[in-house]
């Protein structure tokens, strides 16, 4: 057997110094483990932080759609026709900025083709996002309403109703609670 293998001659230095090598080799992969698990969390930070905007958001259009949907519903009771169309115009122009911020967290998709350049409108062109497009439909709904006859209208409601179902639904699978639910069960260990 080869003399360096001889562990009884090895000296203390030696022993030290293999000592020191499996210490550092473990120190690594711990550090490597907290420093993955650290990064781990600041990009659930981050998604958490986007999360917390897009409900802040979605929260302001939910209320729009709701105001939008009573003066459908309501519209013919309670308002005449210049309160109706003062409101309608609020509840437009309330629309059309929700929708615009929207279009920060649900960018529309470059159809195939699509040649967007930097001088472009890029928000407005593509195939617009379903949280974009029911918006955008409700924003239709408020803009076709019949000026000379505002009655109540049934089917204009339903629409609105379905139209803020598919937008709660979009919104909800985008922030996926669930998955919220987890990550913070995660940080309770």
């Amino acid at each position: 057997m080869p003399d360096f293998l001889a562990y009884q001659d090895w000296s203390v230095e030696v022993w030290l110094s293999i000592g020191s090598a499996f210490v550092a080799f473990v120190s690594l992969i711990v550090n490597w483990r907290l420093v993955r698990r650290q990064e781990k969390r600041e990009i659930e930070a981050l998604i958490m932080q986007r999360d917390a905007d897009l409900i802040a958001w979605a929260d302001d259009a939910i209320d729009i759609l709701a105001n939008c949907q009573g003066l459908l519903r309501e519209r013919a009771r309670l308002l005449d026709e210049r309160a109706f169309l003062e409101l309608r115009s609020e509840l437009r122009t309330a629309l059309s900025v929700v929708l615009d911020r929207g279009r920060l967290f649900f960018p529309a998709s470059p159809l195939p083709g699509d040649n967007i350049s930097a001088s472009s409108e890029a928000a407005y062109t593509g195939e617009t996002a379903p949280p974009i497009a029911a918006l955008d439909e409700a924003f239709r709904l408020l803009k076709d309403l019949d000026l000379s006859n505002h009655a109540y209208n049934r089917d204009d409601v339903l629409a609105l109703v379905e139209v803020r179902r598919e937008f709660v639904s979009t919104v909800f699978n985008a922030i996926d609670p669930r998955r919220r639910e987890s990550v913070f069960s995660e940080y309770k260990r």
